[in-house]
């Protein structure tokens, strides 16, 4: 996700706001129009989806093998693997992320980094929709998982996310997945793994009055909700 573009001191200029809506109408159709719209307003919403780590994670991805590590506090290489794979995630933030309790895990082909996946067991940051969503003691989500362009396509993501649900099984129930609704190659990849949608999480109103709902279908249990 792209942060709008805004005019000096954050506000919006009349030919800014023009100029964004006729790009994103051109590149993403009018519906990809109505929804930045509708972010800008204040709602905005992830689709929730679920996979039990209590039955067999024996999934076939397809992918090459690949070497999972998971990343240490500490470990300068592999912050700066990381930051060279996401230049959105510098070292300095990833070294706080790991003081905080989350994870990281990193998948290499060879001597490169190819894949990162970020897993949170207590609050996952979702950033998108201004707060920090708690999770219950049996559960994970990850976010922020990152593939190489290179390499995408070969089932590294789908790999990589295989191994961060077996590394869990041995402590969690259920790992969770947050993806936008509009992400459709995604959605596809998460399915394909055994993940399924069970609500939504949404975000109403501006920064500084913002809720937040969660809808789960019936019988399924809400992210956060200790288990019975």
């Amino acid at each position: 996700m792209t942060d709008s573009p805004a005019a000096a001191g954050g506000r919006w200029q009349t030919s800014t706001a023009l100029s964004r809506a006729l790009e994103i109408a051109r590149t993403e159709g009018p519906r990809g129009l109505w929804i930045k719209l509708a972010g800008e307003l204040g709602y905005r919403r992830l689709t929730v989806f679920e996979l039990p780590l209590t039955g067999s994670l024996e999934t076939e991805t397809g992918a090459p093998d690949l070497r999972v590590s998971e990343l240490a506090s500490g470990d300068r290489p592999g912050l700066e693997n990381l930051a060279a794979l996401n230049p959105a995630a510098p070292p300095d933030q990833a070294e706080a992320r790991l003081t905080a309790g989350h994870r990281c895990f990193l998948a290499a082909e060879g001597e490169h980094t190819v894949a990162a996946c970020w897993v949170s067991g207590s609050s996952v940051p979702l950033p998108y929709l201004g707060f920090d969503l708690p999770m219950a003691t049996d559960e994970a989500c990850t976010f922020e998982t990152w593939t190489d362009p290179s390499v995408r396509g070969r089932g590294i993501g789908g790999a990589l996310r295989v191994a961060v649900a077996r590394q869990l099984a041995a402590s969690k129930t259920r790992l969770l997945a947050m993806l936008y609704p509009e992400n459709r190659s995604g959605i596809r990849m998460v399915e394909k793994l055994g993940y399924r949608p069970i609500g939504r999480v949404i975000a109403l109103g501006p920064a500084s009055h913002r809720r937040c709902l969660i809808r789960v279908e019936r019988g399924r249990r809400r992210p956060g909700g200790e288990g019975g």
